[in-house]
């Protein structure tokens, strides 16, 4: 008889460790279907819907220089609840043209399709708006960071980056990473 009670009792138990086990893992989400896999949570609250982020672009097969204006990043600077970039244009150059200006300067032809030329360091100061985009290619950034702050991540980048600047009205808009191999 004893027996039968155990065999009475597992079923109970295995019904309650399902029923802990579909509500462990029914979360609510909103209705919204979500990938958390290695994501980790914080208590911050969400950012503002102005607040800019990084946008992931594929890296795509280039053959000529992406419209804006080519430059090195030397430091991003606040003043007066406004931020401002100290940038260094250049120019980017790929195909022949990269391969003259290599040759006029008595470079080799260059490996990867593309020349910089920088003749003079002369960083100006040009404002952000509040709301400036920041688009990282994903060959040359950790995808780890799509979440980030584009601000964050511009301080980040700017040591080692080439970057395209979308300028309307004399301030960035958009700064684009682009990508070197």
């Amino acid at each position: 008889m004893n027996i039968l009670k155990q065999r009475h009792f597992f079923p109970t138990l295995q019904t309650v460790f399902a029923a802990v086990c579909i509500f462990l893992f029914s979360c609510n989400n909103n209705g919204q279907d979500a990938d958390y896999t290695g994501v980790e949570f914080d208590s911050a609250p969400p950012p503002r819907a102005d607040t800019p982020k990084v946008e992931i672009i594929p890296v795509e097969a280039q053959t000529k220089p992406l419209d804006g204006q080519y430059c090195y990043i030397r430091s991003v600077e606040s003043a007066s609840d406004s931020l401002f970039i100290m940038a260094d244009y250049i120019q980017f150059l790929m195909g022949d043209e990269a391969a003259a200006a290599a040759k006029k300067r008595g470079e080799a032809d260059p490996l990867d399709d593309y020349f910089i030329v920088n003749d003079k360091e002369d960083f100006v100061k040009i404002p952000l708006v509040k709301n400036f985009s920041f688009a990282a290619s994903s060959g040359g950034s950790d995808r780890a960071m799509q979440n980030e702050l584009a601000l964050a991540f511009l301080k980040k980048k700017i040591k080692d980056g080439v970057f395209i600047l979308k300028i309307e009205n004399g301030k960035v808009v958009k700064i684009t990473e682009q990508f070197l191999p």
